[in-house]
């Protein structure tokens, strides 16, 4: 889901995952290292481009970059599924 929530802590901030972070997702996933601990999906930025202009319109999905607030380097990701938003 689109949304605007940022989340700040000490030295990270989380932030809204944009079109723009699509290469960097798929070098986490193309990590040979790292891609063991996430769920398989696109393999290029074509691919993840096409999947977050998907993601932008679902209801109760947030997905965030972690990122270094001294150096505002992108450092991880995380996502929220399904998040009922209850008044």
């Amino acid at each position: 889901m689109k949304h605007n929530y940022r989340i700040e802590g000490v030295t990270v901030l989380l932030r809204p995952v944009e079109l723009q972070d699509a290469p960097f997702i798929v070098s986490l996933r193309n990590n040979a290292e790292l891609n063991k601990y996430l769920h398989s999906g696109a393999q290029t930025v074509e691919e993840q481009t096409e999947w977050l202009t998907k993601y932008f319109e679902r209801a109760g999905d947030f997905y965030f970059v972690i990122e270094d607030k001294k150096t505002s380097r992108a450092e991880g990701l995380i996502s929220l599924y399904d998040v009922s938003l209850e008044e």
